[in-house]
């Protein structure tokens, strides 16, 4: 019959397999409960950042106006009101009629009628005769939604349409 130490196995009875397996079991175990702890603190800040409202979608919507070509915001404003004040640009060529303006969240708003004419090259505040009110605004709240304008040139009667994009922080007070 062998003896201990001629089976594989040391004189306290385990085998450098079973001590070699423990060893990696333990080295496993640290290596996650260290990672463990490191993602929860993550979680926690993470969690705590969102709660006070530093991550908060709300707070990071940049201001934003796209038109298409030919029409430039030189500036743009929603007040708490709802009203939105616009200083629109004219790079067609040619004078603008702007004979409706709309601020809205839907994707067919009923339109402001006006008469605005802005020479080529040139911008003009078109709401300033006109209050236009954007749809959906709230105090306080970004505002996504869509500015669409009717418009001809002076020397035609063809009525066009051009529809932007609007991104806005409305003001809780103005």
């Amino acid at each position: 019959m062998l003896s201990k130490k001629a089976r594989g196995q040391s004189a306290m009875g385990f085998s450098l397999r079973e001590k070699t397996a423990t060893l990696r079991a333990q080295s496993a175990m640290e290596f996650l409960m260290t990672y463990g702890w490191a993602i929860l603190i993550m979680l926690v800040v993470i969690a705590v950042l969102f709660y006070v409202g530093v991550l908060n979608p709300r707070n990071v919507t940049p201001d934003s106006l796209t038109l298409p070509a030919g029409f430039s915001a030189h500036d743009y404003r929603i007040t708490s009101s709802g009203r939105l004040q616009l200083d629109l640009g004219n790079g067609h060529g040619n004078t603008v009629v702007i004979t409706g303006l709309a601020c809205s969240t839907e994707s067919n708003p009923s339109m402001t009628g006006m008469s605005e004419q802005i020479p080529s090259g040139e911008h003009k505040l078109v709401t300033s005769s006109t209050t236009i009110y954007c749809a959906g605004a709230e105090a306080g709240a970004p505002y996504r939604g869509i500015i669409k304008i009717t418009y001809h040139f002076i020397d035609s009667d063809v009525e066009k349409e051009a529809i932007g994009d609007i991104s806005y922080k409305i003001p809780t007070s103005d």
